[in-house]
């Protein structure tokens, strides 16, 4: 609730709700230790397991964890370099946070980097920063973050003239490193590709906003892959309708076939 004003106006607060045999109620309220008039924490947040990172405006993400039922703050987090908008997109896996600083200038106005935070004896450590290898003025690297084991995907919704581009890091050897670039430079402008990003085990999810004409549509592929987006692609138009359900089941069982056919007919090419 960004806009909570326990301590000034719009200092923000995260509710946490608990299930219990089938029912949820609120379990906790956390703010920031140090909240101030306009933070809007709360502004991005990631939740796994025990602990919670909680992103604001004002350059900072805060660490909670839980000890029993109690969720306490056990860090603050900030940019060493003093990153544009850090905090404003967070994804935690384990003992790793990456954090987006969609406004950083390393690489021009806005070009955007990445922070990599990693966890060792309840001390968090800035491990790493990332900007993409093109990276150029005003392409919002890091508007989106989603990281899984050793893979962490960025998007950068205004790159390729507002096209959008998502970014996928590998980690090897304890370094982060660029392994692959998906673009939608094909398809016009003003996609924003990448404006929102998931990635769970090796699946990822990209949001299209400006896709079909202001529509938008959500992108599904596999990595490690070829490169090129797999899976699906479904239209929005305010809500999915049976009827797309139905016509994008239809066309995905198509293109199964054909690619059986295909496969069937180079067997008998090659025997």
């Amino acid at each position: 609730a960004k806009g909570d004003d326990d301590n000034e106006v719009s200092t923000g607060s995260v509710y946490i709700f608990t299930r219990e045999n089938n029912s949820w109620t609120q379990s906790a309220k956390l703010t920031a230790s140090d909240g101030a008039y306009a933070d809007q924490f709360g502004n991005a947040l990631s939740l796994q397991g025990n602990t919670i990172a909680v992103g604001n405006k004002s350059g900072a993400v805060y660490i909670f964890t839980k000890d029993g039922t109690t969720w306490s703050q056990t860090a603050k987090l900030t940019a060493s370099d003093g990153a544009g908008y850090f905090g404003t997109s967070i994804s935690l896996h384990g003992d790793t946070v990456a954090v987006g600083a969609y406004y950083d200038d390393d690489k021009g106005y806005a070009s955007g980097s990445v922070f990599i935070f990693t966890r060792e004896n309840d001390a968090w450590t800035q491990s790493a920063k990332l900007t993409a290898s093109d990276g150029k003025t005003q392409d919002y690297f890091g508007d989106a973050v989603s990281i899984s084991d050793n893979f962490l995907v960025v998007g950068a919704p205004n790159n390729n003239d507002k096209a959008g581009s998502l970014y996928i890091f590998t980690k090897k050897e304890g370094t982060w490193e660029e392994t692959l670039k998906l673009t939608a430079a094909d398809w016009g402008t003003k996609h924003y590709f990448g404006t929102e990003v998931s990635m769970h085990g090796n699946t990822v999810a990209i949001t299209s906003l400006g896709d079909d004409r202001g529509k938008g549509a959500v992108f599904m592929f596999d990595y490690p892959g070829s490169g090129s987006v797999l899976g699906g692609y479904i239209l929005g138009s305010g809500k999915m309708t049976t009827k797309k359900i139905i016509v994008a089941i239809i066309v995905l069982l198509l293109a199964i076939a054909a690619i059986v056919g295909i496969n069937k007919l180079q067997k008998r090419r090659e025997g």
